[in-house]
């Protein structure tokens, strides 16, 4: 693994050795940034670092804050029945707009169709990461006719837990296939393990 520094609130992170920079872009919105990794042989697969470029709305910020508060626990974890309790409903509409793309998923949206969820949410928990509380969102992005197209784990923080304003960051690892997500997951994980936090 190799060694990259100061990405946003990650002081620094080990990267896979045969990952390069596939993307980079800086300031597409306000103060927004976008780096992502990609092996060497397939740019379909990413880890990825986002900022929105913006603070959260206050509502926002409260839902997401009450939420990555909590202790470590699962707060949504899809079964197969479909069943999802008020409650859990309640959470995800919360957080909509925190989410981005994720937000539009088969519990906050009903609709079939063009109209129908672009994501479908298999997991939503809090935890900790080297210390950092997290909220980490696993699924897929998929078609109207419902075939997965992206395989996402993401986890989203507070880039500064002590100010007013709540900066959101994204950690991610996406892959096209659940063959290139399966090969690669295990590596993002170990990544995860040798954060260190600004």
């Amino acid at each position: 693994m190799k060694t990259k520094t100061a990405i946003g609130s990650i002081q620094s992170i080990n990267i896979p050795e045969n990952f390069i920079i596939s993307k980079e872009r800086y300031g597409d919105m306000a103060a927004s940034w976008l780096l992502c990794y990609s092996p060497v042989e397939d740019e379909q697969i990413e880890i990825g670092f986002l900022y929105r470029g913006k603070a959260l709305y206050v509502d926002d910020a409260k839902s997401f804050r009450k939420l990555i508060n909590q202790p470590s626990q699962v707060f949504f974890a899809d079964d197969t029945s479909g069943a999802v309790f008020e409650k859990q409903k309640e959470l995800l509409d919360n957080l909509y707009f925190v989410f981005g793309d994720i937000g539009n998923n088969q519990i906050t949206n009903d609709k079939k169709g063009l109209e129908g969820p672009r994501f479908f949410l298999e997991r939503l928990e809090t935890l900790s990461i080297n210390g950092r509380r997290v909220l980490s969102v696993k699924g897929w992005f998929h078609n109207i006719q419902l075939t997965p197209q992206n395989y996402y784990y993401g986890l989203m923080f507070d880039r500064n837990r002590l100010s007013d304003q709540c900066h959101l960051e994204e950690l991610y690892f996406q892959a096209h296939s659940q063959i290139q997500y399966d090969k690669y997951f295990f590596e993002f994980t170990n990544c995860l393990k040798t954060i260190i936090w600004a």
